[in-house]
């Protein structure tokens, strides 16, 4: 009889499980139902210990950078937040969700957004970042060497996304659209 190949997910977990689980045998499959599904009646018991015990990265690793896209808003809202190194485990994967998704740790996670941007979204999100009182559409273009009306779509996304906002401004009595992050 062969026995299923298992994957590196499930080898980690079982190579770390009991270090995380002391007191009882919990399986991989187990593991990330209640992780990701809130109405898992252990959810909150073994997110909590989960953040508690796995290093940042660990956890990112057993749920996948995909599935940690998609659901760490909801975990990171569910989780009951008792000891210091739970919320320093928060803390740590606020930033790794903003550091995949956008390319800057220093973003809140936003629930609605379920990818990481494009690579041209990112570099243009990151010439944005780059200015703390903001940039003008023309300097982007200038910076990414990109066409404008590219830059002003990549901007037009970014601001459906909540991540920059925009205002007009007068330039030598020019009007120029000037875009800023959004932290909040």
């Amino acid at each position: 009889m062969r026995m299923a190949k298992l994957s590196n997910r499930e080898l980690i977990w079982n190579a770390i499980s009991r270090s995380v689980f002391q007191d009882r045998v919990v399986s991989y499959g187990k593991f990330l139902d209640a992780i990701i599904n809130p109405e898992h009646p252990e959810h909150q018991s073994i997110t909590s210990q989960a953040l508690m015990m796995l290093p940042a990265a660990t956890f990112v690793n057993l749920l996948g950078k995909k599935s940690f896209i998609e659901n760490w808003t909801t975990i990171k809202d569910s989780v009951v937040i008792t000891r210091k190194s739970v919320m320093d485990n928060v803390i740590i994967l606020d930033s790794i969700w903003s550091s995949i998704v956008t390319g800057f740790s220093f973003i809140k996670p936003r629930p609605y957004i379920k990818k990481p941007l494009s690579s041209k979204l990112q570099s243009t999100f990151l010439e944005v970042s780059k200015k703390s009182k903001g940039v003008s559409i023309y300097d982007i273009k200038k910076n990414t060497g990109r066409a404008y009306n590219r830059v002003h779509e990549d901007v037009s996304k970014l601001e459906a996304l909540d991540l920059v906002s925009t205002n007009l401004t007068k330039v030598n009595n020019r009007e120029v659209k000037v875009v800023s992050l959004k932290f909040a």
